[in-house]
């Protein structure tokens, strides 16, 4: 009511804020406020059409322009996903192709919705494609790091399952000679926090990873369950790190902001 929207977006359902919200379906209706305002006032509802539960919550007659895969009104697909994410989407006289400076498929989502938002807008195809190019992830959004021969995928703003989930998906499809995941805690999970660690745990057990660190107390507490290192902070598991000899290692670096996993690197 305050911003008066005639369109409006919402990315996913993830399992973020549930120390607030309690379950996943208060997530999800919560967010869906958005799209009944949109049905009161006349307004389009952009959707991704991966993610039926949130089309189900838009009311009937509610204008709708979904996005993603083949069966959406805006389609695309990935081209590549390393070092930087490529998509490749349905223009208006073809095929438009925009390498971003993104990495990890995951980001693809995210891709789709700006390529949405821009042609529900009247944007032409090649300035969306421009402005994909020319984005310049920062803030530990995202970013591709290298020092010396190692790696670093540094998506550290933010962590919650979900992310962190997509995060490993797409690390583990990468080709490296090396591979070494640095985690720290997934915040305000209230009381789901100890399972959703401990699903995160045996989800790295069976992945082909060189080493595991883990940092937080959340992972401190399930930190049994794996052969890895753990640190309560980051203040030492940097102090370890500095004594480490990786080399030809990619690093996938993923955490809830209180944790500051850049720090570890630093």
């Amino acid at each position: 009511e305050i911003a008066e929207p005639t369109h409006g977006l919402v990315t996913n359902t993830g399992k973020d804020h549930m120390e607030t919200f309690g379950t996943i379906e208060n997530t999800r209706k919560t967010n869906a406020e958005l799209y009944v305002y949109l049905a009161q006032h006349g307004g389009t509802a952009l959707a991704n059409v991966a993610y039926q539960d949130l089309i189900d919550e838009i009311p009937a007659g509610t204008s709708i322009t979904t996005y993603g895969g083949n069966k959406a009104d805006i389609t695309g697909e990935v081209v590549s996903n390393f070092p930087y994410l490529t998509v490749a989407f349905a223009g208006d006289d073809g095929t438009i192709e925009t390498q971003s400076k993104l990495v990890g498929k995951y980001n693809f989502e995210n891709v789709m919705a700006a390529i949405a938002v821009g042609k529900s807008l009247n944007v032409a195809d090649a300035l969306i494609a421009k402005a994909i190019a020319s984005y310049e992830p920062s803030n530990n959004r995202s970013q591709l790091l290298q020092q010396g021969s190692n790696t670093y995928i540094m998506d550290a703003y933010n962590a919650n399952p979900s992310s962190m989930e997509q995060a490993l998906i797409s690390f583990e499809e990468l080709q490296a000679e090396h591979k070494v995941v640095i985690l720290g805690d997934m915040l305000e999970l209230g009381p789901t926090s100890e399972e959703e660690h401990l699903l995160m745990v045996l989800r790295l057990k069976k992945m082909q990873l060189d080493d595991i660190i883990l940092v937080g107390p959340e992972f401190g507490k399930v930190k049994h369950k794996l052969d890895c290192h753990h640190f309560d902070t980051n203040t030492e598991a940097a102090a370890w790190f500095a004594q480490q000899q990786f080399t030809n290692t990619m690093f996938l670096l993923k955490g809830s902001r209180g944790i500051a996993l850049e720090k570890v690197i630093a």
